[in-house]
């Protein structure tokens, strides 16, 4: 129940908010090159995909959590293949999950063309580091390309809210919360 309800809210907030907020936020700090921090948004991305198999592992017990360096190794010594991972699994979370690499990139002031090169690290490492499954085509596409667009929408949205609603814009963005904080 409760993730049925988790997914409509995401969808219902992914289509609401796509036409509201097509326009750059004037009071949104511009970063210089000098601003951008590479590191930092590494070192957030690779730290919250840790947090998620770690809650995967100790919390909801999933199976494709259950990493060791032996799945690593048999991660990076196989052929990629097409999962049929369920419909919310493929269209859904590893939207969201593209979202959390956009967003350390985003919050640490990366362009446009280093969103989608960051988003590509996090998927890969993902892929090869972070679950027992091989590497998934299908999952790569959806969750590196498709997860800036996402991404975006909630990070306006929570840039709009964080002055005057602050749970509110955590509540939608927490990734965004987190990156501030760090």
């Amino acid at each position: 129940m409760i993730k049925k309800l988790f997914l409509l809210a995401v969808l219902l907030l992914s289509f609401s908010s796509t036409s509201l907020y097509a326009q750059e936020n004037q009071e949104e700090k511009s970063y210089d090159s000098t601003a951008r921090d590479y590191f930092l948004s590494l070192f957030d991305t690779t730290m919250m995909e840790i947090v998620v198999v770690s809650y995967n592992m100790a919390i909801t017990h999933e199976d494709y959590a259950m990493i060791s360096l032996e799945s690593m190794k048999n991660n990076l010594m196989s052929a990629w293949w097409w999962d049929m991972d369920e419909f919310y699994i493929n269209q859904l979370y590893h939207h969201y999950q593209g979202r959390m690499y956009f967003i350390t990139g985003r919050e640490n002031g990366l362009g446009l063309w280093e969103y989608f090169i960051k988003n590509v690290y996090g998927t890969l490492m993902w892929e090869y580091f972070m679950e027992i499954d091989t590497p998934a085509v299908n999952d790569f596409i959806t969750t590196s390309i498709t997860g800036p667009f996402v991404g975006e929408m909630f990070h306006r949205t929570y840039k709009l809210l964080d002055k005057n609603f602050i749970p509110l814009a955590i509540l939608i963005s927490p990734f965004d919360a987190l990156c501030e904080l760090i």
